[in-house]
């Protein structure tokens, strides 16, 4: 278990301004880079036992929350509150492999249930169903203490409040480390660089949007680099790594690229053993830089921020 230290930033909330650096390594553990962009570790590579990531959330009126995170995707799949209960989103059996290696202590099988909407923002029985457009819903330190308060007090009562909790959790925890631009504007709230919360701009709500989008359209990329163009909000059609992209764009889900030449070592990675993406095609070629001579494949040994599973389950991210 790793335990967060406290830092200058900490505002009474168990998050601290260094929460998402820390984060960010147990969650993205790809190898490669497209032009900047960092790209996640293949999900077929994943062993279950590595799947999942728990991320604890206290405030400062001590409730304390257990979140879970898919490292093939960034999506939260459940938590677990005060109690012996834990919680998932609709899509996901809390019974069934791999989701039952999560929370392993709660063995009641009537203890482990289902929440009635899904991940999603929008659609039928989603996060929309209750809480409405999340453009309308505040983030920031204190929305964020709000939400560890509704999820740890378990109530059918609740629904309005969890469905919204939900939202501020997502945004601020698995979309800033997807989005630069959001991780910028959820730690400006932490030091005091201009207002203590913030609601989604149009911007924020495209770029959250076409995160799938910027992947399916990055592994069509030319040799030049340039790819099948995405319309954001601000930005006009996107067509290659710009500057402005690179500052806003933290990480894409894996794909299989076109042009593999077009990818190089993750910085972050370049030294160091990292997991195999398992593919000839996926990885540079090339210039001596080719299948054959890549860089060694082996696991990444990240010994802060280990997964959490069978045999290892108490392992958690301490925020």
């Amino acid at each position: 278990m790793h335990q967060m230290e406290k830092s200058p930033g900490d505002l009474g909330l168990g998050v601290t301004v260094i929460t998402l650096l820390q984060l960010e390594p147990a969650l993205i553990s790809g190898q490669y880079e497209f032009q900047g962009i960092r790209i996640m570790r293949n999900p077929a590579t994943i062993p279950d036992a590595e799947r999942f990531i728990l991320v604890v959330l206290s405030n400062e009126h001590g409730h304390e929350i257990t979140v879970a995170i898919d490292t093939r995707d960034l999506y939260v799949v459940g938590y677990q509150g005060g109690g012996d209960y834990c919680f998932f989103l609709l899509d996901h059996d809390p019974n069934a492999a791999p989701y039952n290696l999560l929370f392993p202590e709660i063995h009641n099988r009537r203890h482990r249930r289902n929440l009635p909407f899904g991940g999603h923002y929008t659609g039928d029985h989603q996060l929309n169903s209750l809480a409405g457009d999340r453009r309308h819903i505040t983030l920031g330190m204190g929305s964020l203490s709000d939400a560890i308060q509704w999820l740890s007090i378990r109530g059918p009562h609740q629904g309005l409040d969890m469905q919204t909790a939900f939202v501020v959790i997502i945004q601020m925890i698995s979309e800033a480390v997807r989005l630069k631009y959001i991780e910028q504007r959820v730690v400006n709230t932490m030091v005091g660089r201009g207002p203590t919360y913030f609601r989604p701009d149009d911007l924020m709500l495209d770029l959250e949007n076409s995160w799938t989008d910027f992947r399916d359209a990055m592994v069509q990329a030319d040799l030049t680099g340039r790819f099948p163009g995405l319309t954001i909000h601000g930005l006009g059609s996107v067509t290659s790594v710009t500057y402005t992209l690179f500052t806003y764009l933290a990480v894409i889900k894996y794909g299989r690229f076109h042009n593999a030449g077009l990818l190089s070592v993750s910085r972050r990675n370049r030294g160091h053993h990292n997991h195999d993406d398992g593919n000839d095609w996926y990885g540079p070629r090339g210039g001596g830089n080719n299948h054959q001579g890549r860089p060694s494949a082996g696991p990444s040994r990240n010994r802060g921020n280990q997964p959490a599973g069978r045999n290892n389950p108490r392992r958690r991210q301490e925020l």
